[in-house]
């Protein structure tokens, strides 16, 4: 939880990229001797561009029949009754019962999603569960929603692999995951990010998506807090104190998640 973080405990701001700043002062003394206290600009590897957003998407839910879209609702509306004690919450899910009973297929957004990739000139990753053992992993299996992930290949999207909720704590095996990710779909993942951006340990984490031979990772934010969980405001290699090297893929740092957005 975000209250048993550093920056909680010690009332830091995590929209600050800390160690970007720290890097880009000591950029700037390597460059200038310490003659001058600035902070130097980061270039920007495009011309004309000084801010990227990789915009991304887990596939936590979709839909794969009626029945198990009624149930999620249901669920939903005791979960706002029980736990949220949310009346909006309640209504949303209301109406949502009353689409799926008129028809609609609650919860099968892609075809609605991807006509957006062209209208508004944007790309985005898809990160898909490969296997679900777990309460808390997909509703679905692969199978069930293939026909609707090759739609995002086709529309130029990308798909990566969301380790399940179990893959690493527990199971400490996302390289199967990947496997399973590969043969059903025919495209082996670049990169990762854990379902609930679950994992327990950083070391065990890495060693992870190296055996995996994965590309690149975007677990470490918060789910709940917009900002950046390690200081940094740019894609980096973790860092392998035990081999005193560079982790061989990329950390994107996942900066801004849906659900820590204030949309009072």
């Amino acid at each position: 939880p975000y209250k048993s973080t550093l920056f909680s405990r010690e009332k830091l701001s995590p929209t600050k990229p800390y160690a970007s700043l720290v890097m880009a002062w000591f950029q700037n003394y390597l460059e200038n001797g310490g003659t001058t206290q600035s902070l130097a600009k980061a270039r920007s590897p495009f011309d004309g561009v000084d801010h990227l957003v990789i915009c991304s998407h887990d596939i936590d839910l979709y839909f794969t029949s009626r029945l198990q879209a009624l149930k999620r609702l249901l669920k939903n509306l005791a979960i706002s009754i029980l736990v949220s004690r949310s009346w909006a919450f309640f209504c949303d899910n209301l109406l949502e019962i009353g689409k799926l009973l008129r028809g609609k297929s609650i919860g099968d957004f892609l075809p609605a999603f991807l006509p957006a990739f062209k209208h508004h000139d944007f790309r985005s990753t898809f990160f898909v569960i490969a296997r679900s053992h777990h309460r808390r992993d997909a509703n679905y299996r692969l199978e069930q929603i293939i026909y609707r992930l090759r739609e995002v290949l086709n529309h130029g999207g990308a798909l990566a692999l969301h380790g399940s909720y179990q893959s690493v704590v527990e199971a400490d095996d996302l390289c199967s995951e990947v496997l399973a990710f590969e043969r059903e779909i025919n495209v082996r993942p670049m990169g990762s990010r854990q379902h609930w951006l679950r994992f327990d340990r950083h070391e065990k984490l890495f060693g992870n998506i190296v055996q995996s031979d994965l590309l690149y990772d975007s677990t470490l934010g918060f789910s709940d807090t917009v900002g950046f969980r390690n200081g940094a405001s740019f894609a980096f290699p973790p860092y392998d104190f035990t081999r005193e090297e560079p982790y061989p893929f990329l950390e994107i740092p996942l900066a801004i998640m849906d659900t820590a957005l204030d949309c009072a």
